[in-house]
């Protein structure tokens, strides 16, 4: 690479793009390789990480959906509550029962919308305590709240569980780094010391 080469300051963004692995969330290896989308611009390829992919899009839907939703219908927060829920459920199907990648990609992007109905549940659920005390109310807050935080903690370390035991049970695990990870470890240390 020729910016190694040259001694000139690499800007941070420029540097962090090289480091393929933080785009893509996943050691960039055959067995991660259907966690990975493959996206080429201008004859480079970036791999990303299709979970945050499909739940980033459901979140730019959702962000347009859910306004919308609320312009023509007139939503209280227990029914906001229930679509949050019906959204949150598929995570936990994606998870733990091994579906189709693309049933889970779909999963994912369902996650991304419930995210924003689960904001949209609180906002109303506060509307509604400010407007008159409820106890149901308060209720749909917390349980919406503490319900989001339990379920991404467990789901989250379920995840990263699995892809840890695949890391283990690889042959190149005891390497300093593997080839799933390829010479970016390296590239950035150069990038590091050029810089000096």
């Amino acid at each position: 690479m020729k910016q190694l080469k040259d001694k000139r300051k690499i800007p941070r963004k420029e540097k962090w793009l090289l480091y393929k692995y933080r785009l893509a969330h996943h050691p960039q290896c055959q067995y991660f390789s259907e966690h990975v989308y493959h996206l080429t611009i201008k004859g480079k390829t970036y791999d990303l990480c299709r979970g945050c992919v499909n739940l980033n899009l459901g979140l730019i839907f959702g962000t347009f959906l859910v306004p919308l939703i609320l312009v023509f219908l007139d939503i209280k927060s227990w029914e906001a509550f229930i679509a949050t829920w019906v959204l949150f459920l598929f995570t936990p199907l994606g998870v733990f029962i091994n579906l189709p990648r693309k049933i889970k990609d779909f999963f994912r992007f369902l996650l991304g919308i419930g995210q924003v109905s689960a904001i949209v549940t609180v906002i109303l659920s506060i509307t509604e305590l400010i407007k008159g005390w409820s106890i149901w109310s308060l209720i749909v807050c917390i349980v919406t709240l503490v319900t989001y935080f339990v379920s991404r903690k467990v789901l989250m370390r379920t995840r990263e569980r699995r892809n840890r035991e695949v890391c283990l049970n690889c042959d190149q695990y005891y390497l300093p780094h593997c080839e799933g990870m390829g010479d970016f470890p390296n590239k950035l240390t150069d990038l590091e010391s050029s810089e000096k």
